[in-house]
């Protein structure tokens, strides 16, 4: 190590001022690298090719539709609101014009006017389509003649009293009474032709009742009947009636194709400014669906690095992300004790940031929500290291070293490299997680983590060595320093039995919060409830309809279709789609049964006639459905044109053929609320099997977005358990071939699991969820942890090789290792504090997590570690380690300073001798 840096060119010019020329050299390059950076989050892409759940759902869109659906609403909107057609119309056209990626737009009365056209009456229609695109909406509530004697004081005591009823605080709304939009939109003849087909009378009410998570529910509509019913002793019934009516508010949906984030990003400004001029206000704009979400994560995350929706003096709101930057430097220039120090920490970690950030775009990839929190990972893991070589710069200069650079990175490269090279191999085992951002997670982050390493060795020194600074000026600090960690080394030693336990015993009860441990995946959940998506999407559950879908495809195979007819196959769809519908979490389903009234049979003793009438009736729509205009019908029934063959994850196996009938049951299902998806999707599939158990040559497949959350959210705990089990094996043997003893190896992991099992255990105790960015937080924790490790442990045995006692050893170590690892925790963990201010919880979590893994991982290394080397796994390593042979009259360099004064060292009543630090050879 010391030859390198003593390497010079021609010139005289040594080989760190070349080093510092190669950063300069690639910043700019680097910088440029980024404006290629990309956000996309598309969690249909995250599973890989192979699983089942990914198989079945690229099958289903292949065969019935490619693209997602954005859903548009507003809170006028109803069956009556001529704006509903005159915006499809106007959005084709500027979609078309603009070469937008919209694929078909579908409004409600396409839709029942297709109904009615197929001999479906109105009524039945608007039943039909109730839950998807047709909603009942808020509560409607009829006031008596007592009661509208005082408007204003009769609603207020309603709103009161329903809010007691549902234990939710309720809202009030106007009435649905008249047509919306006509003050700004004149419609022509024809349009109003078309619109009074399906016009709906909605029974006279006075207002409307809205509160969090309300439900149609005809049992919560009797409690709250029979409530007001029973009006308070003395005061009169001021409600007649409460109901809900189907016709408003409605929704339009939009299939876009296969398009990006950007391309979205476009389509989605196209819809607002469209809807702006059909009189649609934005303020009431409702807009959901898979690219909605993706779109608004992405702006999300954004805005943790510069949100407007916040005052310039309001920074923890405005700039979380700059602001933690910020607050890290501030912290680190105080603990440092140095300007200079502080700056160049800062530099060596944002330059390793670059680097790997700018290896993103540069290998065709984009950001997502997990390898957003890669930055911080690199920032935490650079910035340690580099504290710790500028605390062993501070020693070496304090003793006066000849080069103390060189000397502090003689010191540092063992337990750097150590630590550097462990936590690379365990970012790698991410590799074999099963989402595929985690897996790009851990390539970036073991290839970032060693050149970290580089930085830290050679980056980090090198620009000391070009900006060298004044070193005399810590003498005086260090001492005081090496004084106060000797003292608390002590402390702890004296009291290594008490502190172990405690440990261990918050350690055995943290882990078994871990069987409540909970993960989400559901997008809408890492939005704060004051946010634009996360208003829009819980009015449209509580008022129209589920945003995301779950799909069921009933298999017709040959020996099927040969034995039921058509009538009888659509009949037992019909019966599959109705059973679906009665599930307590879909709020509405549509299939192609849903177009057609079903068709009586003949009796036996019918005329032959009427059978053979029967029989063509059949026929035709046999060929209407399979022969006609197969674009009308093919999104709901059709022909298999690729077969199918998998096995479930539930170990149930599906074979579709080619040229097999396959008709699709489409559902909507709440997101907003805690639906259980994994319940729900087992509950369905039951109530299909059971419907079409009797039918033999029938088979289902559910599949959609519901499993697909589904499959995600347990394969987020599995890339957790698998990734942090491999790299917890890796680092062990580390361990164990570091310290020549598999027990020793094993306790020494204790402080490593110690940060982990404790936080997400709290976690799991207080029911919180981990996403898929907090579940990296682990990966993160067992490398800061590693490295504190890895740093007391060399140093411990390096003074038990020096012929030091047990305990001298320890507190030595602690006195070289301390400083740094406190700095190193509080600049990371308070500016980790700072992110929480980012409104996308996605992120203000992962801060508050981190900064609760370095703090914990700072009372593992520094309480819980010396504990464990002052008593069992202290004795076994120094059992496992030689001690070298002194020359004789000659002693190691060592600092001095004064231990506790007289009579505070437990059990002594005299002053005790100097305790002496060795500097590591």
């Amino acid at each position: 190590m010391e030859r390198i840096f003593n390497i010079r060119d021609w010139w005289g010019n040594g080989i760190t001022l070349w080093v510092v020329v190669l950063l300069l050299f690639t910043t700019p390059l680097l910088v440029i690298a980024l404006k290629d950076v990309s956000l996309e989050n598309d969690i249909t892409t995250w599973l890989p090719a192979e699983d089942p759940d990914a198989q079945s759902l690229e099958w289903f869109s292949e065969q019935f539709e490619r693209g997602h659906r954005l859903v548009v609403s507003w809170d006028s909107s109803s069956l009556n609101d001529s704006r509903v057609e005159s915006f499809a119309t106007a959005l084709q056209a500027e979609s078309n014009a603009a070469g937008a990626g919209v694929e078909s737009i579908t409004t409600p009365h396409d839709v029942i006017r297709t109904m009615i056209d197929n001999k479906v009456s109105r009524e039945d229609a608007v039943k039909r389509l109730t839950g998807t695109l047709v909603g009942v909406g808020f509560l409607k509530v009829k006031l008596s003649e007592a009661g509208r004697e005082d408007l204003a004081a009769s609603m207020e005591t309603v709103r009161k009293r329903v809010s007691e009823i549902v234990e939710a605080e309720a809202s009030i709304l106007p009435p649905v009474n008249k047509l919306p939009g006509e003050e700004q939109i004149q419609p022509d003849d024809k349009q109003i032709d078309q619109a009074t087909d399906i016009r709906v009378e909605f029974p006279i009410h006075d207002f409307q009742l809205r509160w969090p998570e309300m439900t149609s529910d005809t049992e919560v509509v009797s409690r709250i009947r029979n409530g007001l019913a029973s009006p308070v002793e003395g005061e009169q019934v001021l409600v007649e009636d409460v109901f809900f009516a189907a016709g408003a508010p409605v929704a339009v949906s939009i299939l876009l194709g296969n398009i990006d984030d950007h391309e979205i990003e476009r389509t989605v400004k196209i819809v607002e400014a469209t809807a702006l001029t059909q009189g649609i206000e934005v303020d009431e704009l409702r807009l959901a669906g898979t690219p909605i979400s993706r779109i608004r994560l992405n702006e999300a995350a954004k805005r943790a690095v510069w949100n407007t929706d916040y005052p310039i003096w309001n920074v923890y709101k405005r700039a979380p992300i700059l602001l933690s930057a910020l607050v890290s430097i501030i912290v680190s220039f105080t603990l440092l004790k140095s300007v200079r120090l502080s700056i160049l920490v800062t530099l060596a970690s944002v330059f390793t940031c670059l680097v790997v950030i700018a290896m993103i775009p540069l290998t065709g990839k984009s950001l997502n929500m997990v390898l957003i929190v890669l930055p911080d990972l690199l920032l935490v893991l650079t910035t340690s290291g580099a504290i710790h070589v500028a605390n062993y710069w501070k020693h070496a200069v304090t003793n006066g070293d000849e080069n103390p650079i060189v000397s502090a990175v003689k010191m540092a490269w063992q337990p750097c490299a150590l630590a550097s090279i462990t936590t690379a191999i365990g970012m790698a085992s991410l590799l074999f997680a099963v989402l595929a951002p985690v897996q790009q997670f851990g390539f970036y982050a073991s290839i970032g983590c060693l050149i970290s390493l580089f930085m830290i060795l050679f980056g980090f020194p090198s620009m000391m060595s070009v900006w060298p600074g004044r070193g005399k000026k810590f003498a005086e600090h260090a001492e005081k320093e090496a004084t106060a960690w000797g003292h608390f080394a002590r402390k702890i030693v004296h009291h290594q039995f008490l502190i172990t336990t405690s440990c261990v015993g918050l350690f055995i009860f943290s882990i078994t919060g871990l069987q409540w441990f909970k993960t989400e995946t559901k997008v809408i959940r890492y939005f704060p409830a004051h946010s634009q998506i996360s208003q829009d999407y819980h009015f449209l559950e509580e008022g129209l309809s589920g945003i995301v879908s779950v799909d069921t495809v009933i298999r017709f195979n040959e020996q099927a279709v040969d034995e039921m007819n058509i009538n009888d196959r659509m009949e037992l769809v019909r019966k599959v789609e109705e059973n679906i519908s009665k599930h307590r979490w879909i709020s509405g389903t549509m299939s192609l049964a849903d177009f057609r009234n079903p068709v009586e049979p003949p009796a036996e003793n019918a005329s032959t006639r009427t059978k053979v009438f029967y029989g063509r009736t059949l026929q035709r729509i046999q060929k209407a459905i399979f022969e006609g205009p197969i674009e009308e019908t093919s999104q709901f029934a059709r022909k298999a044109t690729a077969p199918l063959d998998l096995m479930t994850h539930g170990k149930r196996k599906i074979q579709i053929l080619e040229d097999d009938e396959i008709w699709r049951v489409r559902a909507q299902s709440i997101i907003t609320a805690d639906v259980n998806f994994s319940i729900l999707t087992s509950e369905l599939e039951q109530i299909i099997q059971e419907t079409i158990a009797d039918e033999a040559g029938t088979d289902y497949l559910v599949t959609g977005m519901v499993p697909l959350f589904l499959r995600t959210q347990q394969a987020v705990l599995e890339s957790l358990i698998k990734s942090f089990g491999l790299a917890f094996g890796i680092i062990a043997v580390v361990m164990i071939v570091l310290l020549y003893s598999p027990t020793s190896g094993f306790l020494a992991m204790l402080p490593n699991l110690f940060p982990v099992g404790v936080v997400f255990g709290l976690v799991a105790w207080i029911g919180m969820p981990v996403d898929i960015g907090t579940m990296i937080t682990a990966s993160v924790a067992l490398g800061i942890a590693i490295d504190g490790t890895l740093h007391l442990l060399t140093w411990y045995r390096d003074g038990i090789r020096h012929g030091m006692t047990q305990e001298d050893a320890v507190v030595m170590a602690l006195q070289h290792c301390g400083p740094a690892m406190w700095q190193t925790s509080a600049t990371i963990s308070i500016g980790m504090v700072m992110v929480s201010g980012a409104d996308l919880l996605l992120i203000s979590r992962f801060g508050l997590l981190m900064a609760a893994l370095v703090t914990t991982a700072l009372l593992a290394d520094v309480v819980l570690l010396p504990a464990l080397l002052a008593g069992w796994l202290g004795r076994i390593i120094k059992k496992n380690t030689p001690v070298l042979e002194q020359p004789a009259g000659e002693k190691p360099e060592t600092i001095e300073f004064p231990k506790e004064p007289a009579g505070e060292a437990e059990g002594s009543n005299e002053a005790t001798p100097p305790v002496r630090v060795h500097t590591q050879s």
